[in-house]
């Protein structure tokens, strides 16, 4: 934060996101993204069709086997597999949207994993050292295993566990995944439980307050183009067991008070902020158990709708990427109730 050059601390083959600080300030809680076909062992859901998940992963015995092989894993192997079929006239060249997202389209299907990266005490201290260091900038361990999907994880319990969003059973095929629960694991990817599973509802963005409450967003899996983005509320503290009765979540948000989907909700000072799509505009909104309604932070200016898709939150202040008809990118900054402006792209 006082400048410098800045450290490498992830080497992830397929890229890495989401960062976010434990609360001891030593470690990361990183998103990274795996091929299927990358994972160790087979997939547990079956193969509606045969493809690289399901082809075995072992070696054909020889050239004409591998010939035959359905398809190949790589980009270079599968161009010479179908130039092999393409010169026996099978499969026939179509050009059409109906096989929009096939395996020649869409390529490999990947998993999501949640990485917890333990930073070295050289790079914590701000500086950069030898690139050829022989001690690792950082050490990766990953939290989350196989071939489940992890989205959005934080950390829980003051950085004991991680919290995340996933599929009810991984034998489901990824495709045919109507809804998501919220579990945790350790920081090592052990004592795997379930927190939230409520029936006809699918959960995703696990929000941690650090005194035993776990906001989330919910929707309903009955109409999933007309139904909304809730905001719900658990006490884990006072859960026995993972949560599964609708009636022990404290709605904050619900279609018959505010019929707008809420997006990206973060505590701050004991209350959520969250933005939604209301009437033309993205106003940055609050909400907490005392309000009857949402209110809104910042919604307007100059008389005009503004837009606000990016927002940060902590120790009093607010910070807010606004896009407003004559000023379509600027920073704002709110501590208490002063408002500045911390940065003008126009």
């Amino acid at each position: 934060l006082d400048g410098g050059e800045p450290v490498q601390v992830s080497w992830f083959t397929h890229g890495g996101g989401t960062p976010r600080w434990s609360p001891d300030g030593r470690r990361l809680l990183v998103t990274a993204r795996l091929p299927v076909t990358a994972i160790e062992g087979s997939p547990p859901w079956p193969s509606a069709r045969p493809d690289a998940e399901s082809a075995p992963k072992e070696p054909a015995a020889d050239e004409a086997a591998a010939a035959a092989a359905v398809p190949p894993r790589t980009a270079a192997s599968l161009r010479r597999w179908l130039d092999r079929r393409a010169a026996e006239a099978d499969p026939r060249v179509f050009t059409r949207l109906d096989f929009q997202g096939e395996l020649a389209l869409a390529g490999p299907r990947e998993r999501s994993r949640a990485a917890v990266l333990t930073l070295a005490d050289r790079v914590l201290g701000g500086a950069a050292g030898d690139p050829a260091d022989p001690e690792p900038a950082a050490g990766m361990q990953w939290a989350t295993r196989g071939f489940d999907e992890t989205l959005g994880p934080e950390w829980l319990d003051g950085g004991d566990r991680v919290v995340f969003a996933t599929a009810p059973d991984d034998r489901i095929d990824p495709d045919r995944v109507e809804r998501r629960v919220l579990a945790s694991t350790d920081p090592l990817g052990g004592d795997r439980r379930v927190l939230v599973d409520l029936a006809e509802w699918t959960l995703q963005s696990p929000r941690p307050s650090g005194d035993g409450r776990l906001a989330f967003l919910a929707r309903r899996i009955d109409q999933p183009s007309d139904r909304q983005w809730r905001i719900g509320v658990v006490d884990l503290a006072e859960a026995a067991g993972p949560v599964r009765d609708v009636a022990a979540v404290q709605w904050l948000t619900d279609e018959a008070g505010f019929d707008h989907s809420v997006r990206d909700p973060r505590w701050h000072a004991g209350r959520l902020l969250f933005t939604a799509a209301v009437r033309g505009g993205f106003p940055l909104m609050s909400v907490s158990a005392g309000l009857l309604e949402p209110a809104p932070v910042v919604d307007r200016r100059d008389g005009f709708p503004i837009g606000v898709h990016g927002f940060a939150a902590g120790s009093g202040t607010i910070a807010w990427a606004e896009t407003h008809p004559a000023n379509p990118c600027v920073l704002r900054v709110r501590v208490g109730e002063r408002e500045v402006v911390a940065h003008d792209l126009n």
